[in-house]
């Protein structure tokens, strides 16, 4: 199954889809006008063959992009 985690605004989600990838994931961003306009999100494809240090240092970046948009 497809997770979106949604990042309002496209450079915002399109700046975590390149961190990630910096990172070794594959995880593309939806941007407007593919999705609505503050809809925008992250789309995240979890496979068997994923490792639980791969899934720990997902969650790490994930809180980490979640911290840098709040600021």
């Amino acid at each position: 199954h497809i997770q979106p985690i949604p990042i309002r605004g496209n450079r915002e989600v399109k700046a975590a889809s390149e961190l990630l990838a910096n990172h070794g994931f594959d995880i593309r961003a939806l941007t407007s006008p593919t999705v609505r306009r503050g809809d925008e999100c992250l789309r995240l494809c979890l496979h068997a063959f994923n490792t639980e240090q791969e899934l720990n240092r997902l969650c790490e970046l994930c809180e980490l992009i979640h911290k840098e948009i709040d600021r």
